[in-house]
């Protein structure tokens, strides 16, 4: 699987293709820039590499497939134009059983604490199931500051009035006489209290999308790790709080890191909790698309089925072209 909050079960009607190997062993290349680590022995390859990265964990044969299908060539476009190197990481860093029973989330923590990793000036992890978009301007750019890491605040997308319904839809409940900003607020510091945070009226960040530097923010990830598990939202609200806290954080551009989930929950709501088949994604791909449009960065968090379908439909797509 790959990471993110699933809302969801991935279901049984996606499959890799029996035909095609998800990740082949040998380094990928394209335009010199894709990297594929299947386990933490594999030599790093020789030759030059750009100052950045951008790097995923991609656990799983589905979650491999589907980016292969879905997001690699979007990510290639955008590596190429600003100069980045992709690394796919494929395997558990921490492979312990306690790594192994936690969602592959966690495993992106460990990333900087790689020998690799630091020969980069800045690394920018990227959930699996993100699809970037051909107008995407260099993230980097809204992070000036390398001390700082630069992340959205989680649900920014939405009005104050849609977040209001985002939330009674979620929990299937009626508000309608409460302030929509003090429900938000109220709902958000529950999230925090049932990790037994508080917050002390930190954002709840989307840590699909981070800039990062692996010289300033290693030790941070490295202490989040250490905490346990309390819930779908994995890591994100220990790290949230802690970025807050120590006011290192640099919220950016709700765009790059734009939810499907609020789409769906909004507007969609027949197809939420719901497991797709691929006709059925294809029935709302109208819709996607013109998300994606708005995207810097679109985000399939809590709808792994239906970033399977719309992987597949890309791919085929790609492959009759």
């Amino acid at each position: 699987m790959g990471f993110g909050s699933h809302l969801e079960n991935p279901g049984s009607e996606f499959r890799p293709p029996a035909s095609r190997q998800a990740f082949p062993r040998e380094r990928l290349e394209a335009n010199q820039m894709i990297i594929i680590l299947n386990d933490r022995d594999q030599p790093w390859p020789s030759g030059m590499h750009r100052k950045n990265a951008i790097v995923s964990i991609v656990i799983g044969d589905a979650y491999q497939t589907a980016w292969n299908a879905g997001c690699k060539n979007t990510w290639v476009a955008y590596a190429d134009k600003y100069e980045y190197d992709i690394i796919i990481v494929s395997y558990y860093i921490d492979n312990s059983d306690r790594g192994r029973s936690r969602s592959p989330a966690w495993q992106k923590l460990l990333v900087l604490d790689q020998p690799w990793a630091r020969q980069y000036e800045r690394i920018v992890l990227v959930d699996a199931d993100i699809v970037c978009s051909k107008t995407a301007p260099n993230i980097l750019d809204s992070v000036p500051d390398h001390r700082k890491v630069g992340l959205s605040v989680s649900s920014d997308q939405l009005s104050a009035d849609e977040k209001h319904i985002y939330f009674e839809r979620l929990h299937k409940t009626r508000h309608g006489g409460m302030d929509a900003e003090i429900l938000w607020g109220f709902y958000q510091e529950n999230v925090f209290k049932d990790y037994g945070i508080i917050s002390g009226g930190a954002p709840m960040f989307n840590t699909g999308v981070m800039v990062l530097s692996p010289q300033e923010h290693n030790n941070l990830l490295l202490r989040t790790y250490e905490k346990e598990d309390r819930g779908r939202l994995y890591e994100q609200p220990y790290l949230s709080q802690a970025l807050f806290a120590e006011k290192i954080f640099h919220k950016i551009s709700s765009r790059f890191n734009w939810g499907v989930l609020e789409l769906i929950v909004l507007y969609i709501p027949q197809f939420y909790l719901a497991s797709m088949s691929v006709a059925d994604v294809k029935t709302i791909m109208p819709q996607l698309l013109n998300e994606l449009d708005k995207a810097y960065f679109l985000h399939f968090c809590g709808c792994p089925t239906m970033y399977f379908g719309f992987s597949t439909l890309i791919g085929s797509m790609v492959e009759a072209a």
